[in-house]
Order: C-alpha cells, then sequence, then structure tokens
C-alpha cells in the first residue's frame, strides 16, 4: 500500500507544472465558473452537482495562494464577483457541512442499524432521520443562495 501511495504521488507531481502563468490561471478561473454556472443554470442541485460546486471554489481558493502581490490581487478580483473573502468562507463551510451529511447518511446503512439492539437502533434511526431532514434543508438553502448569486451576477453584467 505504501509503495502505491509513493508511486502515485510521483506520477502526480511530474504531471504538475513548475510554473502556472496568469493567463492560465485566468483560464482556470474561467473554466471553474462556467462549471458552477452550469450547474446553476440546469437547477440539477443533486448532491454530486452541489459537491462540484464546493470542489471549484476550493479549487480556485487553494491555488490562488501560489500567486503574491498585484497578481494575487487581480485574481482575487476576478475570483471573487464581486464578493468577500467572508461571503465564500461561508459559502465554503456551508457546502462542507452538506457534504459531511452527504457522506454520512449512507454509513447508518440500514444492515447495521438491524443489528443493534432495540435502544441502539432506535437512536441511530433518529439520528439518521434528523440528519436527512438536516441535508433537505441544507439543500434547500444552498439551491436559494445560489440561484440569488446568479441573478445578480448576471444583473451586473
Amino acid at each position: 500500500m505504501e509503495k502505491s501511495v509513493t508511486e502515485s504521488k510521483k506520477k502526480t507531481d511530474a504531471s504538475i507544472p513548475d510554473k502556472f502563468p496568469l493567463n492560465s490561471f485566468r483560464n482556470f478561473v474561467q473554466k471553474k465558473w462556467e462549471a458552477v454556472y452550469a450547474i446553476i443554470a440546469s437547477r440539477h442541485f443533486s448532491d454530486d452537482n452541489i459537491h462540484v460546486i464546493r470542489k471549484s471554489q476550493k479549487d480556485l481558493f487553494y491555488n490562488l495562494k501560489i500567486y503574491e502581490g498585484v497578481e494575487h490581487e487581480l485574481l482575487l478580483l476576478s475570483i471573487w464577483k464581486g464578493k468577500d473573502e467572508q461571503y465564500f468562507n461561508t459559502l465554503r463551510d456551508e457546502l462542507g457541512s452538506f457534504q459531511a451529511k452527504c457522506t454520512g447518511i449512507p454509513l447508518l446503512k440500514s444492515f447495521w442499524l438491524k443489528s443493534s439492539n432495540t435502544y441502539n437502533r432506535e437512536l441511530l434511526e433518529r439520528i439518521k432521520k434528523g440528519w436527512v431532514k438536516d441535508k433537505v434543508r441544507m439543500n434547500k438553502m444552498l439551491v436559494k443562495k445560489l440561484m440569488a448569486d446568479v441573478v445578480l451576477q448576471q444583473a451586473a453584467q
């Protein structure tokens, strides 16, 4: 196992360019936003699509860290799209919490529940129902927020 991880890391490191020119990063930013807007425009907010939005946001901000000074500030403006850092930090946290629910709910599989004693089974079933309700609520909140952002973005253009 350790050998395969080391080999994978070597392959990945070899495929990463030494430099990420500003124009390439701008294209990267544009493609990430296009993917996000395509999902929002489609109004198909599946769990996987919401995860793609979260991953796109993380990719943008984590990769931005390689730039400094004026380049960083200019790129930041193209990423923020009129929002501020706090907005995106909050959005990523909300998307992360949603993803945690999406991941956690299937972990409470019914065959595990059936193998538990009555007290634990009822407790886990209540927890699972609560998580499902939270997930539905979070989905509605995220969809509303993302749709409003697209409307605001279109109005600004």
